[in-house]
């Protein structure tokens, strides 16, 4: 008599299937008993309008884990599905739109009086009224080096130097006729300082520094000039939750859960070495965020921390 198959309790919704983080998470539920897949949103072909939709806590959660990068919202519509079939969704497909845009997360900041980086979002030729707008907004920064970064991106792709006022002219007159002008501009800050903080479940379960790393080690781009801050390029080291640099960060963490009821959500911050910590900014957030360096940094099981609060998330009906 053949044996019954266990029952899905996990999705893992990822357009990689095999990422470290990933890896963690299929380790964390086998300890755990508990059957997760991880799947493509690729893997979920929409039958819609032909059945009867299904509600209640015996359907598998889902746990969004896709970036965006490459402007296709099909994962959303794949999430939305799930969730109106009544399986529980987390993170929101609503709030993975909202912030797997970086403007989307600038505009989120300004609402909310969240204290961030002065950007620029820049669209069309490079004349007349948006010519006068770029050199307002360059005007007002103390810096002739800027950072250019495409709307949506992570693990630092899409990011880049530019030196000058002269080079950075002409890398959007470039990008205007490339149509690829999805882009925002921002101060490059010398002797920068970078946090990441990691909430889970309405919870901040760990801030850490991220330290670029030693010049002996071969830098993935060869780039002399460090500013790129993910994991390939730095080291995290964890910051002690009693130092007045984590009580500030941890207050700006709670008001952002409480403004986005977020389930996992990474937080960056920069600052400049030396300056009062009332100086730090919110550079972005992430809805994807890797977790293996930071469990590493924190000697934390990301994962298991993961695959617990998913267990034991509450359907509400």
């Amino acid at each position: 008599m053949a044996t019954s198959q266990k029952k899905i309790e996990l999705i893992v919704l990822s357009q990689h299937l095999n990422l470290p983080s990933n890896e963690l998470l299929r380790e964390a539920a086998k300890k755990n008993n508990c059957n997760l897949v991880i799947k493509s949103p690729d893997d979920f072909p929409l039958i819609l309008n032909t059945s009867k939709l299904k509600r209640g806590p015996s359907l598998p959660k889902v746990f969004l884990r896709t970036t965006g990068i490459n402007f296709d919202e099909y994962d959303l519509k794949v999430a939305e599905h799930l969730q109106t079939k009544g399986h529980l969704v987390l993170n929101s497909p609503k709030l993975s739109a909202l912030f797997r845009s970086k403007l989307g997360q600038q505009l989120f900041f300004q609402e909310n009086a969240f204290s961030s980086l002065p950007t620029l979002s820049f669209r069309g030729p490079l004349n007349g009224h948006n010519i006068k707008a770029l050199q307002n907004f360059l005007s007002k920064l103390n810096t002739e080096t800027f950072i250019v970064k495409t709307e949506r991106g992570n693990q630092g792709k899409g990011v880049s130097l530019v030196e000058g006022e002269q080079s950075l002219h002409s890398w959007l007159d470039t990008l205007y006729h490339w149509n690829q002008q999805k882009i925002l501009i921002q101060p490059f800050i010398k002797k920068a300082i970078e946090y990441r903080a990691l909430l889970l479940a309405g919870k901040i379960i760990g801030i850490v520094e991220k330290q670029t790393k030693s010049s002996k080690t071969k830098r993935p781009d060869n780039n002399k000039i460090q500013f790129k801050h993910n994991a390939s390029y730095t080291n995290f080291v964890a910051i002690n939750s009693n130092s007045s640099t984590y009580k500030f960060m941890e207050k700006q963490c709670k008001a952002i859960l409480q403004k986005t009821n977020a389930f996992f959500l990474a937080v960056d911050f920069i600052g400049t070495k030396n300056k009062n910590i009332e100086d730090l900014k919110i550079l972005e957030l992430g809805t994807v965020p890797g977790f293996v360096e930071f469990s590493k940094a924190t000697k934390m099981d990301i994962g298991a921390c993961i695959i617990e609060e998913l267990k034991n998330k509450k359907f509400e009906a």
